[in-house]
């Protein structure tokens, strides 16, 4: 089956599950990160948050969640060598900044149980998957110096990587009228977190609330 072919096949299967669907809600998702977001063994300047759009569509005790969230990543490294002894072959000093900033959008799709049909307080557990996509630039500078020659090389790079992870959650969803507000924790083991162009921590926590209508 071609690419296309799959593409509408899936939103087929999706405009049926939203026809079929007994309740049908929108909002917005936030939280935090607990966990160091990447993997570095320099310093990690990662924003602490998460946010973006959630709709859930729910058939009595089962409901699919679907989000769409917003993380800004980054880590910097700073490195020297040197100086050596000076006045001979050995006198060499070499050092470098690197700074690497992503973009990140996460689709997370969970599929959930509510142990409660109806009531204003209703706990759920809930499994699935996230894909991450994100548009990475590390940028920095090398110096390097040999018998007092000095030579700097400024450089910038581009890059795009692609993750997945296995998700794990738990959450009670309030209803009040019809503001729901659903405290979620989740657990996400990604994938492929050796990707040298940005590697993310393997184990992430993320404690979030999303706000539906």
């Amino acid at each position: 089956m071609t690419k296309p072919c799959r593409y509408v096949l899936a939103a087929c299967l999706l405009a049926t599950g939203v026809a079929h669907a007994q309740q049908f809600h929108f909002g917005v998702r936030g939280g935090l990160i607990p966990t160091t977001p990447t993997r570095t063994y320099t310093r990690d300047e990662s924003r602490r948050y998460l946010v973006g759009p959630v709709f859930e569509m729910r058939w009595g005790r089962l409901a699919l969640d679907v989000s769409l969230l917003y993380q800004r990543l980054g880590h910097g490294q700073h490195v020297r060598f040197g100086p050596g002894i000076p006045d001979t072959d050995f006198s060499v000093l070499h050092q470098s900044d690197v700074r690497t900033r992503a973009n990140a959008w996460q689709l997370p799709i969970v599929g959930k149980f509510y142990f409660r049909e109806d009531g204003k307080w209703q706990p759920f557990l809930g499994t699935g998957y996230a894909l991450q996509r994100a548009w990475v630039t590390t940028e920095g500078a090398s110096v390097f110096s040999y018998r007092g020659e000095t030579t700097t090389n400024v450089f910038k790079t581009d890059s795009r990587a692609s993750n997945i992870g296995a998700i794990a959650a738990a959450g009670v969803q309030f209803r009040y009228g019809r503001i729901i507000i659903t405290p979620e924790v989740r657990y996400i083991r990604w994938g492929g977190t050796e990707d040298s162009r940005f590697p993310l921590n393997p184990n992430q926590v993320q404690a979030t609330v999303g706000i539906t209508f």
